[in-house]
C-alpha cells in the first residue's frame, strides 16, 4: 500500500504493485518455517530521475521479529522464516528516499514506500502412512489434471487431490496440493483463488459470473445468517449444482460433491486426514470477512450439505486425537473441495 499526499488531498492506494513510480516491495511468498526468504525490491523506480539516496526493510507488523541480512541502502534483502505452528502472515515495509534536481539550492528530496506479505507454514510434515494407489486415470478438468484413488474403507471412488491442486500432497503443508477455496455452493468463477478481490455486498443472484468474493454481511458469530448470496436462501438450489455429475458444476465428468455423511464415513472418529488415503492437506481457509487465515491444526472439506437454512455443512479433521464432525458453518467461507465419483 502507498500513501501519496496531493494538496490537502490523501489518496491509499491499495496494491499489490505500486501504481505510480518509486518503492516496489515484490510479490506476496509463502514459505515454510526455516526456509530463506529474499525480500526483492529491484523494481523500485526513480520518481523524478534522481538517485536513491536511502532504502529500507522493516517489519511492518508486531509478530515476532525477524533478522534481516541487511535492511539499510539495500533494495534486497533476507532472512530465514521463523518458526511458526500456523499459517502465520508477516508483513514488511520498503522505504525508499529520492534526491532529484528541483529549483531549491540543494535539490529536493521524495519519499515513497510499499508493503508485502510472506505467509510462513509450519515446517513440513510427512505422512505416516504409505501414499495412495492411483488408479492411473488421466481427469481434465477446468484446466487441471486429476486422477483418482478408491477407498479401502468403502470402496467409493474419489478424486486424488483438492480442486485446484497442482499435485497430490507429499507433506501436509506442502502449498502447491492446497487447491482452491470455495464459498459454499457456488461455482469456480475466480471467487475460489486465495488473491480474488473482496466485496462488501452480497450477490443477488447465485450465478455471479465475477470473481469477486462475497465477506460476510452477518454477526460472523454464527448466530446469524452469513451468506455471500441473497438468494436460495434454503440451499437446495446450490446443493443441487454441486451435485452435478455433467461436468457443469465445479467437480468433473462422473464427479460430485460429497454430502457430510459421505465424507465422514472415510474416516474413523479421530483420522487425522492427511495420514488417510486422501491425504488432506493443510490449506487453510478464507474467513467471515473474505482473509485467507492457515488452518489452526485442522482440516475442512465443504459437503454439499446444507442445514439450518442458512448454513452449510463443513467436515472438520482435527490435526489432533479430537473426534472428526461436521460443522454448520457460514456459507460465505471459503473451503477446500474433494470430488467423490457418483
Amino acid at each position: 500500500m502507498k500513501k501519496i499526499i496531493l494538496g490537502t488531498t490523501l489518496l491509499v492506494l491499495l496494491s499489490s504493485s505500486p501504481l505510480f513510480a518509486g518503492a516496489d516491495a515484490g510479490i506476496e511468498q509463502e514459505v515454510h518455517s526455516g526456509d530463506k526468504v529474499v525480500l526483492d525490491g529491484s523494481e523500485s523506480s526513480l520518481d523524478n530521475d534522481g538517485r536513491f539516496v536511502r532504502t529500507k526493510w522493516k517489519q511492518a507488523d508486531r509478530k515476532e521479529r525477524v533478522d534481516f541480512s541487511s535492511s539499510k541502502r539495500r533494495l534486497v534483502t533476507s532472512f530465514t522464516a521463523p518458526v511458526v505452528d500456523e499459517a502465520t502472515t508477516f508483513r514488511f515495509r520498503l522505504i525508499t528516499k529520492e534526491r532529484f534536481k528541483c529549483h531549491k539550492r540543494r535539490g529536493c528530496i521524495s519519499k515513497s514506500r510499499d508493503f508485502v506479505n510472506v505467509i510462513v507454514y509450519p515446517k513440513e510434515v510427512t505422512s505416516e502412512v504409505e501414499p495412495p494407489v492411483s488408479n492411473g486415470e488421466t481427469i481434465t478438468h477446468k484446466g487441471f489434471v486429476y486422477d483418482s484413488v478408491t477407498s479401502p474403507i468403502t470402496g467409493r471412488v474419489w478424486l486424488d487431490r483438492n480442486l485446484g491442486a497442482k499435485k497430490v500432497c507429499t507433506n501436509v503443508n506442502d502449498v502447491s496440493c492446497f487447491g482452491d477455496l470455495y464459498q459454499w455452493g457456488r461455482d469456480a468463477d475466480g471467487h475460489q483463488l486465495k488473491s480474488s478481490p473482496k466485496s462488501l455486498s452480497v450477490s443477488k443472484t447465485i450465478e455471479v459470473g465475477n470473481d469477486m468474493f462475497f465477506r460476510d454481511t452477518g454477526s460472523g458469530d454464527y448466530t446469524t445468517i452469513d451468506d455471500w448470496t441473497s438468494a436460495d436462501n434454503s440451499g437446495e438450489v446450490r446443493s443441487i449444482n454441486w451435485s452435478k455429475t455433467d461436468g457443469s458444476s465445479i467437480c468433473p465428468v462422473d464427479y460430485r460433491v460429497p454430502s457430510s455423511e459421505e465424507l465422514l464415513s472415510e474416516f474413523s472418529v479421530i483420522d487425522n486426514g492427511f495420514n488417510s488415503f486422501l491425504r488432506i492437506p493443510n490449506a487453510g481457509e478464507r474467513g467471515f470477512f473474505g482473509d485467507y487465515v492457515g488452518a489452526k491444526k485442522r482440516f475442512n472439506l465443504w459437503s454439499s450439505t446444507p442445514i439450518n437454512n442458512g448454513f452449510g455443512l463443513s467436515v472438520t479433521l482435527p490435526f489432533s486425537n479430537k473426534f472428526n464432525k461436521a460443522l454448520r458453518v457460514s456459507r460465505n467461507e471459503g473451503h477446500s473441495i474433494r470430488c467423490i465419483q457418483d
